[in-house]
């Protein structure tokens, strides 16, 4: 009587749980449907707001954004696929960082679009100029290292930045635009910008072709020069694939790309009295025998030697002690035996206790 009734209470106390945990279930699975509604609806709205604000900028406000090309000289240079290429931003080959979500992640509201950035630091820089105060010592550094980075482009534009320093990789030139508006609130440029060089000077067409032909052979100009010592030292520019510093490699493929090369660059090697038709003797290429397959190979009975597992060689040392009384099996015995007691022997602490008691009760001697 007893136990029935405690099984009678134990069923009732199951039965109850499963219809908590349903009415439990259910009410959870509503919670979370309103929060949903609600997070698609706070989507939304912030949407509709974004796309009314859009909407609602004047005319004047869309043309004074910056939307002048990063490079308004391009034009000048023609491109050509033998062109030094500039090294891309060492902050382009990382994976993008996760966007600012939170508000503390991006506690000073920098904006992420590059036009809005540069606005954002202008006004850091002019507000500073005209002491106004309130900037800590972060915003501070984050605006010094903005300045950094127009020094960086004006000496691009200069045609002085070294672009094979990783520092300089990715630098773009800096438009006549921004650094008229630099100058209007004082930004110093230091040894930069003598009087005499003036931005009228600067921004011309001439001087600004003859810094992006610079930068367009970046790599190719050094080894041109050496080509230019090495015939003042030899007379001539026969130089040999030997050379150490592989400027006869470099030569060579100047050779190869005569005329695909750019026409600036083939003037230029005529000028120096480049040797055109010349080759190294001896990098000749020699030509190599290919072995013939030999028979087996052909018949395909030249297979590779299957892996005996540890448990048949232990028997197959077992009947060679047996036949000869000892384990020391020749190097060359048949079945490729004598070679895997000959790697067996250095390799005893490899072994498991229990492999290595197996071979000793057969009198098999490890390499100390």
């Amino acid at each position: 009587m007893v136990t029935s009734t405690v099984a009678l209470v134990d069923r009732l106390l199951w039965i109850s749980w499963l219809v908590f945990g349903f009415h439990f279930y259910q009410g959870e699975s509503m919670l979370v449907n309103s929060f949903s509604s609600y997070g698609q609806n706070m989507i939304k709205d912030e949407v509709g707001r974004r796309h009314t604000t859009l909407f609602m900028s004047t005319e004047k406000e869309i043309e004074n954004r910056r939307t002048q090309p990063s490079d308004p000289f391009a034009h000048l240079v023609e491109s050509n696929p033998y062109d030094d290429p500039e090294p891309a931003s060492l902050t382009s080959r990382k994976p993008p960082m996760p966007k600012l979500t939170k508000p503390h992640q991006n506690s000073y509201k920098i904006p992420e679009d590059p036009d809005e950035q540069w606005e954002w630091f202008y006004n850091k820089l002019k507000a500073r100029q005209n002491g106004e105060t309130g900037q800590n010592a972060i915003e501070e550094s984050l605006l010094r290292n903005w300045m950094a980075n127009q020094r960086k482009s004006f000496m691009k534009t200069l045609g002085v930045l070294d672009i094979s320093e990783p520092s300089n990789w990715g630098t773009d030139y800096l438009l006549l635009e921004s650094k008229r508006r630099l100058d209007s609130v004082g930004f110093y440029w230091g040894h930069l910008q003598p009087e005499s060089l003036t931005n009228e000077l600067i921004y011309t067409d001439d001087y600004q072709r003859k810094v992006r032909l610079k930068y367009k052979d970046w790599i190719w100009t050094p080894k041109y020069e050496a080509l230019l010592q090495y015939k003042e030292a030899h007379g001539n520019t026969r130089v040999p694939m030997a050379n150490i510093y592989g400027l006869g490699a470099w030569a060579a493929t100047q050779r190869k790309v005569r005329w695909k090369m750019p026409e600036r660059r083939r003037k230029l090697l005529d000028a120096a009295g480049f040797d055109w038709d010349w080759k190294d003797s001896k990098t000749k290429k020699q030509k190599v025998k290919i072995p013939q397959k030999s028979e087996e190979m052909k018949h395909g009975t030249n297979k590779k030697k299957k892996s005996v597992s540890f448990p048949r060689r232990l028997n197959q040392l077992k009947e060679y002690r047996k036949k000869h009384g000892n384990c020391n099996v020749p190097i060359d015995y048949e079945g490729g035996l004598g070679e895997w007691v000959a790697l067996t022997k250095p390799r005893g602490s490899e072994f498991s206790p229990r492999t290595v008691k197996q071979l000793e009760q057969l009198g098999f001697e490890f390499e100390s």
